[in-house]
Parts: structure tokens; C-alpha cells; sequence
């Protein structure tokens, strides 16, 4: 990393504002987390990337005609029965107001899973919030395209994300909670290294029946020892910003 002399130099020789705001950027962001803290990745401009590329699937920033994909898989009622406190799929407005605030919002990390072989637009990612102070942050994830379940595509969009959020980003803890009549959605986020921390009890009732709602989360340690024993990345085909994974599959399986 340069030292700031060197920067302050270069920042000083320019009369370009854009140019100025890229060399203190990344001057930032490569000041070590302990002496400035996790927020500072979220004000480098890092936190928002144009795309993260794996094997199978490529995650990129939605625009607002992805909305009529929402529109169609969150009137899915097996998707609503998945992801939703309500049991009934979600209103058009209600999808409407979701994806302007969850999806286009400042607060949100919302990347677009894509296939890779022909940019099929098959679901959506987020973290919302990120809490930069503390370095954490909530992931949900949505396979929307039926077709497309248990494939392994929500896997690896889910390990993309984690690779962000603990090599880019540097946060500590990723979170997510997940319904307990999911099991297959369970099995595949401890393969990913996440662990149940808790459970708020018979919060959900579906099919007749409360159920509990689990909570799981992830450490960056954690991820660090499941990445490169549990996943097999070593034999991996990864690009600089992701990393695929095999042998667990993730649909839609969480809010």
C-alpha cells in the first residue's frame, strides 16, 4: 500500500475531482480494518461491485427492469410459503415498494443472480442491512425461476456473496434466518459454514402449524476454514471477486 505522502502528493497534482476521489478511495481502502474500523470499505465505493463472477452464475446490480421478475416470482405462492411472514404471495404494489426499497435502496446490497452460460436473470441476492460499524450484515436470497431449484445456483450466489462480504467488504458476521420447515435450505447453509445461533420459537405458521423461525449466522473465521477445507475452492474455477462452490444446493430459501 502506498504510503499517504505518496498519496497526498498525487492528490495534490491533480486538478480532476473524479481522479482526486479514486486516490483517496483507494487509499482507504487499503488501511487496515482494526485502525479505522469496517465502515471505511462502505465509503471507498468497494461495497457496490459492477459483478461477481462464478462458475455457474454471475451476480450484477439490478435496473429497474428486472421489477417485472419480481413482479411474477413473488406471485408464486410457493416462493410466498418460503420466504414470506404472510402466507399469501406478495400484492403487485407490495413488490412495487419492496424492490424500490430493498432492491434499488441506498441501504441494500441487491446483486441479480444471472446464469453464466446465456444471462438468464434467475433470482436475487442482498444484504440489508450492512452494518458497516460493526461489520455485519443480514443476507436473503430468492431463486425465482422454478426451474432453476436445486441446481446448486442459490449455493453458489450464496458463497459469491460471502467471499464479498469477508474478503472486500471485511465485515465480521453474516446473519439469516430461515424457516424450520426448510430443511433442505438449513443443510445446505451449515455445508456453507453457517451455524444455528438461536430460533424465535413458533413464529411462523404455516401448513396447519407453528413452526420456529432459525436464526444462523456466519464468522468471518469461520468462512476463512470452510472455503478452503469444506468447499474444495483449491480445485475451484473462481475469478477474482467469487468463487464456485459444488455440493450444496440453496433455492428459495430465505426473506
Amino acid at each position: 500500500m502506498r504510503r499517504w505522502s505518496e498519496v497526498a502528493e498525487r492528490v495534490a497534482s491533480t486538478t480532476r475531482t473524479s481522479e482526486k476521489t479514486r486516490l483517496l478511495a483507494e487509499y482507504l481502502a487499503g488501511l487496515d480494518r482494526e485502525v479505522l474500523g469496517p465502515a471505511v470499505v462502505f465509503f471507498s465505493g468497494r461495497a457496490f461491485p459492477e459483478a461477481l463472477e462464478g462458475r455457474s452464475v454471475v451476480l450484477r446490480r439490478h435496473h429497474a427492469g428486472n421489477q417485472a421478475a419480481f413482479m411474477r416470482w413473488y406471485a408464486d405462492p410457493e416462493i410466498a410459503r418460503l420466504t414470506r411472514h404472510q402466507e399469501r404471495p406478495m400484492r403487485p404494489d407490495e413488490v412495487r415498494r419492496f424492490f424500490e426499497a430493498r432492491v434499488a435502496g441506498v441501504g441494500s446490497l441487491a446483486l441479480a443472480i444471472h446464469l453464466r452460460e446465456n444471462d438468464r436473470l434467475i433470482g436475487t441476492c442482498a444484504f440489508s442491512p450492512l452494518d458497516g460499524d460493526n461489520g455485519s450484515a443480514l443476507f436473503h436470497i430468492t431463486v425465482g425461476e422454478r426451474d432453476c431449484w436445486g441446481r446448486g445456483y442459490g449455493s453458489e450466489a450464496t458463497a459469491l456473496m460471502l467471499e464479498h462480504a469477508f474478503g472486500t467488504l471485511r465485515l465480521h458476521r453474516v446473519a439469516l434466518s430461515v424457516f424450520a420447515f426448510n430443511e433442505r435450505a438449513i443443510r445446505a447453509y451449515r455445508k456453507l459454514g453457517f451455524v444455528i445461533e438461536g430460533q424465535s420459537r413458533e413464529a411462523i405458521w404455516r401448513d396447519g402449524r407453528f413452526w420456529d423461525e432459525i436464526l444462523m449466522s456466519i464468522i468471518e473465521d469461520e468462512w476463512r476454514t470452510v472455503r478452503g477445507r469444506a468447499l474444495g475452492l483449491e480445485t475451484a474455477a473462481v475469478t477474482v471477486n467469487g468463487v464456485g462452490v459444488e455440493g450444496v444446493t440453496l433455492d428459495s430459501v430465505s426473506r
